[in-house]
């Protein structure tokens, strides 16, 4: 006799087992017991005892029984089952600077609804927690999905966080005004009894791509956010690395690094200078040598002050990234600092911490089409072993997809946990 069998009616080895037939089924769609018998090594009757019990707690159905194709023989049909995506949803928050996105997503982390709220960079805490709650209400809405319904939340931050879920006090003052000094997770869930984790944004990115992007596979995978600032999330060993404090991808020490100097995103440094070189550019069509109607006073970045209508302060990233398409010289060599400045990350990265691969993500995709092929370029110069480079396919759904995994890992973990 199976020793493990005998024993199947013990709390622990009941919820192995279920837990084994979830994740089966999770992968599938209808199959028979004796196809999850095959699957999981596991007893018919345990299989659907097993599936029994996961039928009670709402997570399976049970179909019309079949029989496999051409068995004409009398009989009872085979017991059919199917996972049941819709027992329950999680979320997925994406907290940032500029704006709140959510995405509500099934049991199988399909995406039901998404809604995103705008916000600006000098609101309080308190609205920033009202405008989350309102992304909320609104992907509900939408999908007709009820707070009861849902099991899991997951925010993710530009920020560390400790273990005990707080953010660490970040010393830039533009950064997200007071929310070091509130309780999110409590702020977010109030008036609903589901859990909410908090985590940091780029943690969040490295898990969307292992999960739903170019890293799925891959065991040793950094990757870094590159849009108004500089921050990692490192998967080493197939394991998520945080650090003591959470700060495991803060890269402040960049600011220390020939050539880097501070953690500018792709997008802010760009935008800074692209704004120098418009002001000087200004000035100089202005002064006396500036005759109006000679060809000499045209200048080679005239797409780029016309983009910006000759005005600093409307230089974006995106803007830029425009002017370089159009063929201004000026932005162009813009956008070649900026592969030099992130090859010269990367390689740095890539040295102390060897990883297969290195995703950049964050920016555009117009502006990480443009500079993906000089940076590989640029690798071998700082770098012994060269990662295999990509750019993120996921969009700005990284790390709301990541926030998604997190919650539904944090589900199935705990899904069994009221069993006796």
């Amino acid at each position: 006799m199976n020793t493990a069998e005998s024993t199947a009616t013990t709390p622990l080895l009941r919820r192995l087992n279920m837990a084994a037939v979830l994740e089966y089924l999770m992968g599938v769609s209808a199959v028979t017991g004796s196809e999850v018998m095959t699957a999981t090594g596991l007893s018919r009757p345990t299989v659907h005892a097993a599936c029994d019990h996961l039928i009670n707690l709402g997570w399976v159905v049970e179909l019309d029984g079949r029989r496999p194709e051409g068995d004409g023989r009398p009989g009872r049909p085979a017991r059919c089952y199917q996972f049941n995506a819709e027992a329950g949803y999680v979320l997925g928050i994406d907290l940032g600077e500029h704006k709140v996105s959510v995405m509500l997503a099934d049991l199988r982390g399909e995406a039901v609804a998404t809604a995103t709220e705008r916000s600006e960079p000098d609101d309080s805490a308190a609205t920033r927690l009202a405008t989350t709650r309102r992304a909320i209400r609104s992907a509900s809405k939408t999908a007709g999905v009820e707070s009861s319904q849902i099991l899991a939340a997951s925010i993710g931050v530009p920020a560390p966080v400790t273990p005990a879920g707080r953010l660490v006090a970040s010393s830039d003052p533009e950064y997200l005004p007071g929310m070091a000094d509130v309780d999110i997770v409590k702020g977010v869930r109030r008036g609903h009894h589901w859990p909410v984790l908090l985590e940091n944004d780029a943690n969040l990115a490295v898990l969307g791509e292992r999960w739903k992007g170019v890293g799925v596979g891959v065991d040793n995978l950094i990757v870094i956010l590159s849009g108004e600032r500089l921050g990692a999330g490192l998967v080493l060993g197939g394991q998520l690395i945080r650090g003591f404090g959470g700060g495991a991808g803060e890269l402040t020490f960049l600011e220390l690094v020939e050539g880097i100097g501070d953690t500018h995103g792709i997008g802010a440094f760009a935008r800074i200078q692209a704004r120098d070189a418009v002001a000087t550019l200004r000035k100089a069509k202005r002064g006396p040598s500036a005759r109006s109607g000679d060809e000499d006073s045209r200048h080679p970045a005239d797409a780029l002050l016309a983009l910006s209508q000759g005005d600093p302060a409307r230089i974006t990233g995106d803007l830029v990234t425009a002017a370089a398409r159009a063929g201004d010289p000026v932005a162009v060599e813009i956008l070649g600092r900026v592969a030099e400045r992130m090859a010269r990350v990367v390689g740095v990265m890539a040295t102390m911490l060897n990883p297969q691969m290195v995703v950049i993500g964050g920016a555009s995709a117009e502006a990480l089409e443009l500079i993906h092929d000089p940076i590989a370029q640029r690798l071998s110069a700082y770098t012994k072993q060269p990662p295999q480079l990509e750019r993120t396919r996921l969009g700005d759904r990284g790390v709301l997809l990541g926030a998604v995994r997190l919650a539904l890992d944090h589900v199935q973990t705990h899904v069994f946990d009221a069993l006796n």
